[in-house]
């Protein structure tokens, strides 16, 4: 049995220590900010489009349900301003990644946290995060076991799982944006040969507007889902934890293994994680990726 696996952390009853579970929840509050501003674009995006198709059906009817339509589009655009769904989304993902920057780098005695100081400064980081209590007993179990055990843990329990995650997203994001193209395509192609028809012919079923309507709204929703880029930004985190993984085996081979220079890696790889971390977030929320990451430079 590995050496970490012997301690018991902290726990609040549920089988996790209390600094995990409450950055659990905080991931799961940020998931939940997510689906609404989400489930807003979305209904702004489709009530916009509806609006156009049913203002073709004739009488006071159609204008009525165009006009609702509209509306409710109006008030999908207004909620997401005025309740802050996308930028509390961004700010509580922030959060998150920046707890897991700071968990891993003190069970792993990297800098910032290498030295004397390191209980008092990570308790003060962790405050400045929201988090009321210091570090579990867990995490100084893991800063006190050999180099090997150290890194084996670290390979499992960050780069294997983030590595998973980053692959998923990016897998979906790119099938994501490959639809949208083929949709946005499919717009087109209907756009151009209903207004090909209603020239050439005694056609007239004035349907050029709602598609157009509808190519818009494709093009909007996937520019601001951003989809390739995102998946870019995960494929290169992919690469970066190849690349750690590759290296730390390798000094893990070496008798005795070198703990200078693991823990560069380490550090390296901490630094890297958080790097892409800010692009995400200067991608979707660069005055918040400013404030955070980019105003010392």
């Amino acid at each position: 049995m590995a050496p970490w696996a012997t301690v018991a952390p902290v726990t609040s009853g549920g089988g996790q220590s209390e600094t995990d579970e409450a950055t659990n929840q905080l991931d799961a509050t940020a998931s939940g900010w997510r689906r609404r501003f989400k489930f807003a674009l979305a209904s702004n995006l489709v009530l916009g489009v509806a609006a156009g198709f049913v203002a073709l059906v004739p009488g006071r009817g159609g204008r009525l349900a165009a006009a609702f339509s509209m509306i409710g589009a109006t008030t999908a655009v207004a909620l997401i301003g005025y309740l802050r769904l996308e930028a509390r989304w961004h700010e509580t993902r922030d959060r998150v990644e920046r707890m897991h920057s700071v968990k891993f780098r003190y069970r792993l005695a990297i800098d910032p946290y290498c030295d004397e100081s390191a209980r008092a400064r990570v308790v003060k980081d962790l405050a400045a995060l929201g988090m009321t209590r210091g570090p579990d007993p867990s995490w100084d179990v893991t800063r006190s076991l050999p180099i090997f055990d150290q890194v084996s843990w670290y390979r499992t329990h960050r780069l294997a799982r983030q590595r998973a995650f980053y692959l998923a997203r990016s897998v979906a994001f790119r099938r994501r944006e490959r639809s949208a193209r083929r949709a946005i395509f499919f717009c087109y192609m209907a756009v151009s040969l209903i207004a090909i028809a209603e020239v050439v012919t005694t056609w007239e079923v004035e349907l050029v507007a709602p598609f157009a309507a509808v190519l818009a709204a494709l093009q909007a929703w996937s520019a601001t889902r951003r989809w390739g880029h995102t998946a870019q930004i995960y494929e290169g985190a992919i690469q970066t934890i190849d690349m750690a993984d590759t290296h730390l085996a390798h000094h893990l081979l070496k008798v005795p293994p070198n703990a200078a220079a693991i823990a560069a890696v380490l550090e390296m790889t901490e630094s890297t994680l958080d790097r892409e971390s800010a692009r995400w977030l200067a991608l979707h929320n660069f005055s918040l990726a400013d404030d955070k990451y980019l105003k010392d430079f």
